[in-house]
């Protein structure tokens, strides 16, 4: 199938992993929305923020349903390194600073929840489960290992299920307001012949067998259960790390102080530098996934390996450097606050300029 079509036209558009994205962007403009108007009416849409969102939730199809993905999956090392970087380093941290306090802040409103989350995104914590999770799937028998028989068909009927349950939401739940309000009072009743009969068709469908991932060929096809876990396990731990830094919810999961932050991120640049440079040195192959595949682009077995090790090594620490840069620029700040109030420089003619204080736990 992979033969068939041309690499840059090889987008993959699984369902599960479709899902995976489509549910929250909608989520994140409903909460924006019909909710904030009718639970938080004081709060205001930060337009900076929803671009920051919208971003790291598009950078983060490319990565997972564009040709990159077909390339990371069976044909370059690099292209998986790529694909890790934007999982890890570019997407997550755009994601969080799209994200208002007053959506996330209802998801932890029991003790318990707040405990989890405060466990989970402890710098310790988040720090350990972020790099050991990189490693641990980047040992080649994990690395390399193919999911059973019985993985891949459960993997096939969730995507299945994914599809009907898709078109029966349009049917009941869309289709019915397309036409408004007015429209829906007038033909109710044509309405509702309309939404049985979309149902009746998708269950026909179903029955047949026409709406199966296997009936749409190279378009969805399913991935290996095993590289679908990898990615998400990538991301969630991901999502973790980048919390002490960019919590948007610092009263109850807190961002570390700059001087602190600056230490973690700098800490972080040792263990991908170290898989990097292992990557790159290793004088063999050590992955026997891309063994069979057509190399392209001009790469060698080896050679591929070297730079996805230098794409490790080098690029995926840039947005950390960027990071503890940012932070640094942040503790000047503060230490020039502080001294120029010791000082007595403000007063109620020249007021001390806002600055916004180190968050604490509750």
């Amino acid at each position: 199938m992979l033969a068939s079509i041309p690499l840059w036209l090889s987008w993959n558009f699984e369902p599960v992993v479709v899902l995976a994205l489509v549910a929250p962007v909608v989520a994140y403009f409903y909460a924006l929305g019909p909710l904030r108007r009718r639970y938080f009416p004081k709060e205001q849409v930060d337009r900076r923020k929803v671009g920051f969102f919208v971003v790291g939730m598009a950078l983060l199809a490319v990565a997972l349903l564009s040709p990159l993905e077909t390339v990371a999956m069976s044909y370059l090392l690099t292209a998986h390194m790529l694909q890790h970087m934007f999982l890890s380093v570019i997407c997550p941290p755009l994601i969080l600073l799209g994200l208002p306090g007053w959506m996330i802040a209802p998801l932890f409103r029991g003790p318990v929840a707040r405990r989890v989350i405060r466990a989970l995104t402890h710098p310790v914590v988040a720090f350990g489960l972020y790099n050991l999770n990189m490693w641990v799937w980047h040992l080649p028998p994990l690395f390399d290992s193919s999911s059973n028989v019985v993985a891949v068909g459960v993997n096939q009927m969730v995507d299945n299920a994914v599809i009907v349950g898709a078109l029966l939401f349009l049917a009941l739940w869309v289709a019915p307001r397309l036409g408004g309000p007015a429209r829906a009072k007038r033909g109710a009743q044509a309405v509702s012949l309309v939404s049985a009969a979309l149902i009746l068709g998708i269950v026909i469908m179903t029955a047949l067998g026409a709406l199966s991932v296997p009936t749409w060929g190279g378009v969805f096809q399913a991935h290996n259960p095993l590289h679908t876990l990898m990615t998400a396990m990538f991301f969630g731990t991901a999502m973790l790390y980048w919390m002490p830094i960019l919590s948007p919810i610092p009263e109850i999961a807190p961002r570390l102080a700059p001087t602190a932050g600056m230490l973690y991120m700098f800490l972080s640049t040792q263990p991908m530098m170290a898989l990097g440079a292992l990557l790159t040195f290793a004088s063999n192959p050590l992955y026997a996934r891309y063994a069979g595949a057509p190399l392209i682009l001009g790469f060698t077995r080896l050679g591929d390996q070297q730079f996805a090790g230098l794409t490790m090594w080098l690029p995926m620490d840039i947005p950390l450097i960027i990071t503890i840069s940012i932070l640094f620029f942040k503790w000047i700040e503060r230490q020039d606050y502080e001294e120029r109030l010791a000082a007595g420089e403000f007063d109620e003619f020249y007021p001390a300029p806002p600055l916004v204080p180190t968050s604490k736990p509750e």
